[in-house]
């Protein structure tokens, strides 16, 4: 007996995606943390010698850090009013995007929490490294004031160096997990599903048990129902059975053993079992399940008659090496069987089909006649329609309705809607890694550029000099560049040592993010790399276009 609480069963197939989802929010507010660093750093070099004089006319430190406090909190303030119209508008193109690939998902409201929380941490990111400046210019002397370069700048220079490389660092762990993750979404969009019949849709309808709570009377409603089905206009093919993908019916459990050696397992061993699942004849061909052996179910196929089983080859697996081995053999039903018999006789292999959303293979199933099964409770019917499906649903309903007034048609999807719900939260979490990766390039590059842009206005005298000594322009432009791409390649460095070992760690309860290939990486390197020359080209440029003359007047 397995004793689970209904919170963890009704977080189970999303916990580990949520948990995906918030370690990149956890390095995206680390890279934007660093960046609100670097710009307010660059920010306190530009007012230093203000705030030195402030100092020095007898302004006491709690001032200043009510001053710095008061303009954080404005700047923050701003920003949250445009984040809130950001999401708005966000909200607003997710509602229309999302529902093509992850037709359950709901973005049409915002949790008002959400945002408060995302306000007060912004808020405490921005007083923490608003304070932080005015501690260290408050606690200064106001010896120098007229001098204000030296050491302090160089100490300043190393923070802004060492945020940018932190920058880096966090954008190559992001990259890596968007893109690893990513190829994963890509091998699973490529994995067979198990059905694959884009003309068909299914529905359920639940038997009314003072009707339908004999095998004789659910064997007569669905010769009846394919009967009627199959004359509405543009109809092919139709279907049922007791479990269709997506479906929220209860199923039970069959045990997998071959009649020669069951007993042979011994008492002790453990049981394996297979989905019990129900069948008419032309179910599979309507769900377009391949037949990968044997025989499909057949209309002689009724009780009274040898009972007959289809084996899911995910089930087949199990009992032999070669599915097609087992054709002929018997499998013991046990409590399931009510066709008079104990055994059924093997006569197909299909392939397994993936049920549900869960983020797991296709479970093993066992399949047998509706004929021979006592059906109760809900029924799944699957319709191929060569038409309009819209055309072919309508006359479907109306069709049910003259079959039996209180069969309600309920759950109807299309066979296409199924098969993108099976990946649905996979797709949603690589977008959503997606933006949350592009947004760490764009930091990297705002960031990269701030402390270069600074580091270019601290050497505006160097630089003068050198090209007042005869500098080529092309080489005060390397001279930035390299120091942005050493950093990058510094920031890598660190990135790609702990990648591995972040994705070994989350390898064990974050199944979505696959092993990274050296391949990606070095993609993801190479673009970040790129970015980063790309965001020292702007300060290349101002420092190689620098007066000499007005470099050496103006210190």
């Amino acid at each position: 007996m397995f004793i689970t609480p209904i919170q963890a069963q009704l977080t189970r197939a999303s916990r580990t995606t949520l948990l995906f989802l918030a370690s990149i929010v956890g390095l995206l507010l680390a890279a934007t943390s660093a960046n609100v660093a670097g710009l307010l750093m660059s920010r306190l070099l530009v007012r230093e010698h203000e705030l030195r004089v402030r100092a020095a006319l007898g302004a006491a430190a709690r001032r200043l850090i009510q001053q710095l406090l008061t303009e954080a909190a404005l700047l923050v303030g701003l920003s949250a009013t445009l984040a809130l119209a950001l999401v708005m508008v966000s909200l607003r193109v997710f509602a229309a995007v999302v529902p093509a690939f992850a037709p359950d998902v709901d973005l049409t409201s915002m949790d008002a929490r959400l945002f408060v929380i995302a306000l007060g941490v912004a808020l405490l990111t921005a007083g923490v490294f608003a304070v932080g400046p005015a501690i260290v210019v408050s606690r200064r002397s106001c010896v120098g004031i007229a001098q204000v370069g030296g050491g302090h700048r160089r100490s300043l220079g190393w923070f802004g160096r060492g945020l940018v490389v932190s920058q880096v660092w966090i954008a190559l762990v992001l990259l890596t997990a968007t893109t690893a993750s990513l190829a994963t979404v890509v091998g699973l969009m490529r994995r067979d599903v198990g059905f694959h019949n884009d003309r068909a849709f299914v529905f359920e309808v639940t038997l009314p048990a003072t009707r339908y709570g004999s095998a004789a009377a659910v064997t007569d409603l669905l010769d009846r129902l394919e009967a009627r089905l199959r004359a509405v206009p543009g109809v092919v093919r139709v279907g049922a059975t007791n479990h269709v993908p997506g479906s929220s019916a209860m199923t039970v459990g069959a045990g997998l053993s071959i009649t020669e050696h069951h007993d042979s397992r011994g008492p002790t061993a453990p049981p394996t079992y297979a989905l019990a699942l129900t069948a008419t004849p032309d179910y599979f061909r309507t769900m377009g399940i391949q037949l990968v052996a044997g025989r499909s179910f057949e209309s002689t196929d009724r009780r009274g008659t040898t009972p007959v089983v289809i084996l899911s080859d995910t089930a087949a697996r199990v009992l032999a090496s070669n599915p097609a081995s087992l054709l002929g053999q018997h499998i013991p039903l046990g409590s399931l069987s009510t066709s008079g018999g104990t055994d059924a006789e093997i006569v197909g292999i299909v392939r397994g089909v993936r049920l549900h959303d869960d983020g797991g293979e296709a479970p093993r199933q066992l399949y047998w006649p509706v004929s021979q099964a006592e059906v109760t409770g809900s029924l799944g019917v699957a319709v191929e329609a060569d038409g309009h499906m819209d055309d072919a649903i309508a006359g479907v309903r109306q069709a049910m309705r003259e079959i039996d007034g209180d069969l309600a048609m309920y759950h109807v999807d299309q066979v296409a809607d199924l098969k993108a719900r099976a990946l649905a939260t996979e797709r949603l979490t690589v977008a959503i890694a997606g933006i949350f990766a592009a947004i760490a390039l764009v930091l990297c590059a705002c960031g990269s550029y701030g402390v270069l842009a600074q580091h270019v206005a601290q050497r505006t005298r160097e630089i003068g000099v050198r090209m007042a000594l005869g500098a080529d322009r092309r080489r005060v432009r390397w001279m930035v560049v390299r120091t942005g791409l050493s950093l990058a390649l510094v920031g890598l460095t660190a990135g790609g040592l702990t990648v591995g070992l972040t994705f070994r760690a989350a390898a064990g309860f974050v199944p979505l993010l696959g092993r990274p290939s050296p391949i990606l990486m070095a993609a993801d390197a190479c673009v970040l790399v790129t970015v980063t020359c790309l965001a020292a080209w702007i300060p290349a440029r101002r420092a190689s276009s620098i007066d000499p003359a007005e470099a050496l007047r103006a210190d």
